[in-house]
């Protein structure tokens, strides 16, 4: 497999440390151009696929986590075939609205469900509350 890209990013750059600043905003961004256009060539059917065909593995659990990363966490959060158990994760990150894309998806784990329905963003509660995936049980916690 090879996906012609000038914006290639090393794995070994990604996860040398914590993606902070200007340089580690660049990296991010450069990772997300490169699993779209992993998407778009037709290699993998969505990110959490690219994300294998790249190589990255469970090593992505860690650079989702990062508060620089939060609009790639929300491309997983979205993503059709994310597994529960990274859901589970993104449930617990610090940027909202990774909290709130993880609440829309009918595949998170009931028990981040529980989590995200008595989070301490409002904004994440109400978006809970919109689903209609969600029991009345665990909007009534």
């Amino acid at each position: 497999m090879y996906v012609d890209t000038n914006e290639e990013t090393r794995r070994e750059d990604i996860f040398s440390g914590s993606p902070t600043g200007e340089q580690g905003v660049c990296m991010l961004q450069s990772l997300e151009s490169v699993i779209r256009k992993v998407i778009q060539s037709n290699v993998a059917s969505d990110c959490y696929e690219a994300i294998i065909v790249l190589g990255f593995g469970s090593r992505i659990i860690d650079l989702l986590m990062y508060p620089s990363s939060y609009k790639l966490a929300i491309l997983f959060a979205e993503c059709p075939s994310t597994p529960s158990y990274l859901l589970e994760e993104l449930a617990r990150h610090s940027n909202s609205d990774v909290r709130q894309a993880v609440a829309e998806s009918c595949r998170t784990p009931l028990t981040a469900l529980w989590n995200l329905a008595r989070d301490e963003d409002a904004d994440v509660r109400y978006v809970l509350a919109e689903c209609s995936h969600i029991s009345t049980d665990i909007l009534e916690a």
